[in-house]
């Protein structure tokens, strides 16, 4: 499984055919031992020089493992090698006793409190380079100030610098919103990335 196990090219289904989380290959295998999981096989139609037309299919194959290991090589597909099988690695699986949609909550990491704050420092309301960009506690770690959602901020590193250890009002600053939890989202929609061409018609 070396290079490829650990790419996340599968993606998860529930019993509704729903997207609710994306697998690494290494991942998708120990699923599909599974009597509770099946991998779908997508076949698409045929160009007139009999290449695939990617935006077409023909069938949809629900398979369990027996049936997986089975399926031919195409040209498009990734493989694994085994001593004794070259098995086609799955782009979708799907379970079959999961049918909810399961909500996607996020961390206050620095990530997402520049996707919160929209790369706006939040006491200047400048939009911000990257480099230029620090997270900043309104009450200071070093007088109990805590992790959260609402105690942290986008903010210019050199504000921040001068800011130190005081709280806003003490430093003559000013938030320009109260800072919030940004809100959860359902996992179907949160998957916007496409690793693989099979995840085109479930992703939107």
């Amino acid at each position: 499984m070396k290079g490829i196990e650990d790419k996340l090219i599968c993606l998860c289904l529930n019993k509704n055919w729903q997207p609710i989380g994306v697998k690494s290959v290494r991942e998708a295998f120990n699923e599909l031992v599974s009597p509770y999981c099946s991998s779908l096989n997508i076949v698409y139609k045929l160009n007139p020089d009999g290449s695939f037309n990617f935006n077409e299919i023909d069938e949809i194959q629900n398979l369990k493992w027996s049936e997986w290991i089975k399926l031919p090589i195409r040209n498009c597909d990734f493989e694994i090698r085994t001593s004794k099988l070259t098995i086609r690695v799955p782009t979708i699986i799907v379970s079959s006793r999961y049918s909810d949609v399961p909500i996607k909550r996020f961390r206050p990491t620095k990530s997402n409190i520049w996707i919160r704050d929209k790369g706006i420092c939040q006491y200047s309301g400048k939009k911000l380079k990257p480099e230029e960009a620090n997270i900043d506690h309104p009450i200071p770690k070093s007088r109990g100030g805590q992790n959260t959602w609402e105690n942290m901020v986008l903010c210019h590193k050199d504000i921040n610098s001068k800011k130190g250890s005081k709280t806003p009002e003490e430093a003559g600053l000013k938030l320009i919103k109260q800072p919030k939890e940004m809100k959860p989202v359902l996992a179907s929609d949160y998957i916007k990335f496409n690793n693989h061409v099979d995840w085109s018609f479930f992703i939107k």
